[in-house]
């Protein structure tokens, strides 16, 4: 079947999972078929009109799939006859082979022994012919050995001799070798322990050199820092002295200018116009003069704090308080978020349609938490500014809220709060906060529930609320 046709892959597994190399895959009912290689893998393409496909293997019993997917996988079980028969088909050409085996080894074993037997005659003959030549060989080469022996015990009586000699030689070559060997020895062993000595004392005073080095830099460098220090502090004395000095000097002349100015109105006595009171008026003007004269924008630049107290006017009241933590970028920009938590302060008894009366419940609890933007419209000590608080808050307990009866339900709503008011600076970085807002928020509640049950409906609530604030 050509490629373009459908595609089936899959493996060809025994019932423990190990792969049937060979397998045969064929599509039932047409001639298209497949081996399986020898992890038990195949991919085989077969019309689009076959519908399953058969896999066999010899021993195993043949198993057919449904082509629901393109991935197949086959276990076959183990065909118990077949084994059987083809256990039994291998037992009996073993031992016919055995038969035949043993036969050809009875037929060998004869033609061996015959020859073996031919083969023992001729060889007597050939020993006895073989034993007299030795016999008389053996006569000739007692003669010659003999001769033989003479002449080795003679030259072995001179080898020894000699041998002797060279051994003596050797022995007295080895002495004197070995002599020389440990002298030299000992001298390299000398001078290897002299050498390490003097490497030793070599690295002691390199080490004592570095040490004594490193503690004149210490000491000196012990000594800079000693000499900066004091001269920093010197020159951090002699500057305050001398802003002091200056300091008192535009006191006694600014005493001096308001005494002048006294005489001039004809004020000056000798009570009213007494040193100690012009000197304190002089240090209060010099005092103002130089908080004047601070870098307020950088006071006012980094991390801020601003703590916000509320109260709610609406048809209950609600009174909160919450901490905003943010950046100042400048005296009029900040930024920053807040969580806080107010409560509810109405409380009394109502008659609802049905003729009964409940009563309403203080301390209805809400947490704000809300992204806070505020703008001052001038660095003076008063400016005025904006304000939008935006978030949500969550209430944790049920309230009645009059006329329509309701009773809110705890939840997470949506809350903005924009915000209108004044600031007084009181300090460096310390400001009074006063203003109005429009509180805009949502509710979850269920209309005249007297009982519960009457539907659940969101609506948006608007409130005033006035703002009192701290920012630090």
């Amino acid at each position: 079947m050509a490629q373009n046709g459908r595609k089936v892959e899959g493996i060809v597994a025994d019932d423990n999972g190990r792969p049937l190399p060979n397998a045969t895959i064929s599509a039932v009912g047409v001639t298209e078929s497949a081996k399986c290689d020898e992890r038990g893998n195949f991919v085989m393409y077969v019309s689009y009109n076959t519908h399953a496909v058969t896999a066999s293997c010899e021993g195993y019993y043949s198993s057919t799939q449904e082509l629901d997917g393109m991935m197949l996988i086959f276990r076959l079980k183990v065909d118990p006859q077949y084994a059987a028969a083809k256990a039994k088909a291998e037992e009996e050409a073993r031992i016919a082979a055995a038969e035949a085996a043993a036969a050809k080894a009875r037929a060998e074993e004869q033609a061996r022994i015959a020859a073996e037997r031919e083969e023992a005659a001729k060889a007597r003959a050939e020993e006895q012919a073989r034993i007299v030549a030795e016999r008389e060989a053996a006569a000739k080469a007692k003669a010659e050995e003999q001769a033989r022996i003479a002449a080795e015990r003679e030259a072995a009586a001179k080898a020894k001799a000699e041998e002797q000699a060279r051994i003596a030689a050797e022995k007295a070559a080895a002495a004197e070798a070995a002599a020389k060997a440990k002298a030299e020895e000992k001298a390299r062993i000398e001078a290897e322990r002299e050498a390490a000595a003097k490497a030793k004392a070599e690295e002691q005073a390199r080490i004592a050199a570095e040490k004594e080095a490193a503690a004149k830099v210490a000491a000196k460098t012990k000594a800079e820092e000693q000499a900066r220090i004091a001269a920093e502090k010197e020159a951090a004395a002699e500057a305050a002295a001398k802003a002091k000095a200056e300091e008192e000097a535009r006191i006694e002349a600014r005493i001096e200018e308001l005494a002048r100015t006294e005489t001039a109105n004809g004020t000056l006595d000798s009570e009213s116009s007494s040193y100690d009171k012009l000197r304190r008026q002089a240090i209060k003007e010099e005092r103002r003069m130089r908080i004047a004269a601070l870098n307020v924008e950088e006071l006012y630049t980094g991390y801020a704090s601003m703590v916000d107290l509320s109260m709610t006017i609406m048809h209950n009241y609600r009174v909160g308080v919450s901490y905003i933590g943010g950046y100042s970028f400048n005296q009029k920009v900040f930024a920053g978020v807040g969580v806080g938590i107010d409560m509810a302060l109405t409380q009394g008894d109502v008659v609802l349609e049905n003729g009964a009366s409940t009563t309403l419940p203080r301390g209805c609890y809400a947490i704000p938490a809300y992204l806070y933007f505020r703008y001052n419209f001038m660095k003076k000590r008063l400016s005025p500014y904006v304000a939008i608080a935006a978030g949500g808050h969550f209430s944790f307990k049920r309230e009645v809220q009059l006329p329509l009866y309701r009773f809110t339900i705890p939840g997470i709503n949506v809350m903005v709060n924009p915000q209108v008011g004044a600031r007084v600076r009181l300090a460096n970085k310390l400001d009074l906060n006063v203003g109005v807002g429009l509180n805009v928020y949502s509710t979850t509640h269920c209309l005249k529930a007297w009982p519960l049950g009457a539907g659940l409906q969101r609506k948006l609530q608007c409130a005033m609320d006035l703002h009192v604030g701290i920012f630090f």
